[in-house]
């Protein structure tokens, strides 16, 4: 199974669901799309970013990525603009004949990029088949032409049933004897004399050439088809959602699940986070980001903060570090 995306709808979505500080915050903390970040300029305005963004994904077959972290950032803008893709069947190839192989073979030339994962676009189908078809016509038309063609024929089948003559000259003398016969012949066939003279030669007599054994004319050309495999389609890999979305506009990441921790991050909304543990009462939760390992630490898990999307009853229970110790006053 194809996708065929609609990049129309995806260039509406990024630009009515994010302003341009976004999707440059979007593409530097997202490491798959750094790449188009770096090559931003400062005056570089919504719509080209958007444009740059497309342009890249649609390059490095990450358009279904982009489609699955725009839903989880802005999942009701994500919704209005649906569907952004179509499925597109592409049978495989069964027909062991000799059309069937020439069109599986053929058809191999013309595989375009149009479609993500692989997969043959509609357009490359299109091109594909019509390339197949204009191929069997010459084919079909150079064989009918080169088998009616009477010199061609001489030449792939010459015929094998000329004989040779034999030429006899005999030059009468006075004599009682005879002179030697000459005989000059062309050794493709057998000659049989009807009087048989009686020759006196001093020469050796000629060795009787040997008749040529006919090869028989070929009836037909077989063509041995080889069969050639039929592309086996990736399966198209199913996104699942994350642990936790950061919703509030900025939240504190702490050493430890308190307060009174020292501060070692900062989230903003839209952050996607894996929860690695959680204390007993669930209220603090120890997460690190999807996307760069390096972040770690605890958050609050209330609702009005994060979305949390896993069951935490099943997170270990984590015992945190003891917080440092608070400085006295110096008198």
């Amino acid at each position: 199974m194809a996708r065929r995306y609609h990049l129309k709808k995806i260039r509406t979505l990024l630009i009515e669901g994010f302003t341009a500080e976004e999707l440059r915050r979007f593409c530097y903390d997202t490491p798959i799309f750094r790449p188009v970040y770096d090559e931003l300029a400062q005056s570089t305005g919504k719509a080209e970013i958007v444009d740059h963004l497309i342009e890249y994904a649609d390059q490095k077959f990450l358009l279904e990525k982009l489609l699955a972290l725009v839903k989880v950032r802005n999942p009701a803008r994500y919704e209005k603009y649906q569907p952004y893709y179509d499925s597109i069947i592409v049978p495989d190839v069964q027909d062991n004949s000799d059309e069937a192989i020439l069109t599986s073979n053929v058809g191999g030339l013309f595989d375009n990029r149009g479609i993500q994962i692989g997969e043959i676009s509609f357009w490359g189908c299109v091109i594909r088949n019509v390339s197949i078809a204009v191929g069997v016509l010459l084919v079909s038309g150079l064989a009918i032409i080169l088998f009616n063609d009477p010199n061609i024929k001489r030449l792939i089948f010459p015929n094998p049933t000329a004989t040779s003559t034999a030429t006899l000259t005999i030059t009468p003398t006075a004599s009682a004897t005879r002179t030697p016969v000459v005989i000059s012949s062309t050794p493709t066939g057998t000659f049989q004399p009807t009087q048989e003279p009686t020759i006196t030669s001093t020469r050796e007599p000629t060795k009787t050439p040997q008749p040529s054994i006919d090869t028989p004319i070929p009836t037909s050309i077989t063509v041995i088809p080889t069969d050639a495999p039929s592309p086996t389609p990736n399966p198209t890999p199913t996104p699942t959602p994350p642990d936790a979305v950061v919703i509030a506009p900025e939240l504190n990441l702490r050493a430890g699940p308190s307060i009174i921790y020292d501060r070692v991050g900062l989230l903003q909304q839209g952050d996607v986070l894996d929860v690695q543990g959680r204390i007993a009462s669930n209220e603090w939760i120890q997460v690190q980001s999807y996307f760069n390992p390096a972040i770690q630490g605890w958050i609050v898990s209330g609702p009005e903060y994060v979305t949390i999307n896993v069951d935490l009853n099943t997170i270990p229970i984590l015992t945190p570090l003891p917080p440092p110790p608070t400085p006295t006053p110096t008198p």
